[in-house]
């Protein structure tokens, strides 16, 4: 939705949905995730909208009641530009989360701390910044600052799948607040 309530850019086709918020302000008034997907294919973009919410928890892509069991998880795309974030980001074993922090955004969360997503993928732009609460488990990671002072870590260990980024060739980078980056 835009500043006035009303909405822009929804669509909703055959197993696909898609949402665009910019220069808005969405809230959640349960304690449950922000974004919840299931038995379905979804992205999301933000941009410079505020985001309100009683929960710890961004997204949560997986598998309820609707759909094939086995077959009723979500993939959810996250575009976040000139965006604040805040909270963890789950996905059960049949559901993958991609999260695009571009220009200007700023994540404050983990990723897949409970290693279980069949996919969690993260993308950095050069100005965006994740500042880690919690060790993450990464199948991808694309930082346009190849230094990775972008990823304040606050101690934590954050794993990478070794075979799925063969540009960072299975070393251990150390990360901004006393963290590193591992192969896993």
């Amino acid at each position: 939705t835009n500043g006035t309530g009303e909405a822009m850019g929804s669509e909703i086709a055959v197993g696909e949905a898609k949402f665009t918020a910019k220069n808005s302000i969405l809230t959640n008034k349960s304690d449950g995730p922000m974004f919840y997907i299931t038995n379905t294919t979804a992205t999301a973009t933000l941009d410079s909208t505020q985001l309100v919410q009683d929960g710890d928890v961004l997204i949560q892509a997986a598998s309820d009641r609707w759909g094939n069991e086995g077959k009723n998880g979500g993939c959810f795309t996250l575009n976040a530009m000139h965006q604040e974030l805040k909270g963890k980001i789950f996905a059960n074993t049949i559901s993958r989360v991609t999260l695009n922090l571009q220009s200007g955004s700023h994540w404050t969360g983990s990723f897949n701390e409970d290693y279980t997503a069949d996919a969690a993928v993260l993308n950095l732009a050069k100005d965006a910044v994740w500042e880690v609460t919690g060790n993450s488990y990464l199948t991808t990671i694309s930082d346009a600052d190849m230094t990775f002072n972008n990823i304040n870590s606050n101690g934590h260990k954050i794993y990478y799948d070794k075979k799925a980024n063969p540009n960072l060739g299975g070393k251990t980078y150390k990360l901004p607040g006393g963290g590193k980056l591992i192969a896993k």
